[in-house]
């Protein structure tokens, strides 16, 4: 599909990218030039799909037992610490979250930064700052 100049791609309010003769590129010819932009950017490749789903089920697994370790807690204190036991708990969990929503998601998935003997331990926190570019 060849579309005028005029014509803006249908998914963006922005005009399509134009091919040599001046006609808006087809949908097909946009997502090629588009891998092609994160090929270069060296932005394809860095996340794996078998890596994603381990951390969320990680998450998923520390999230439910959240609730457990703080009935845990709870009864190992007296029965007037118990809320205040639990909500620690809980306040705990939110700031963990915060810090993997900011950064620690960056060092994990984000562009290699520390390096030995070919392991990437550790990744640019700027990468994916506050979870930018993802997706």
């Amino acid at each position: 599909l060849n579309f005028p100049l005029s014509m803006a791609s249908p998914l963006m309010s922005v005009p399509a990218p134009l091919m040599d003769n001046g006609m808006a590129m087809s949908a097909y010819h946009q997502s090629v030039h588009a891998r092609q932009l994160l090929e270069s950017r060296q932005l394809v490749g860095n996340i794996e799909t078998g890596t994603t789903a381990f951390m969320f089920l990680a998450t998923a697994l520390v999230q439910f037992m959240t609730p457990g370790l703080a009935f845990f807690y709870a009864g190992m204190v007296g029965s007037r610490s118990t809320v205040m036991v639990m909500f620690q708990s809980f306040v705990t969990l939110g700031l963990i979250f915060l810090s993997w929503v900011i950064f620690v998601f960056s060092f994990t998935f984000g562009a290699p930064w520390l390096t030995i003997n070919g392991y990437n331990f550790l990744a640019k926190p700027w990468t994916y700052f506050l979870l930018d570019n993802v997706g």
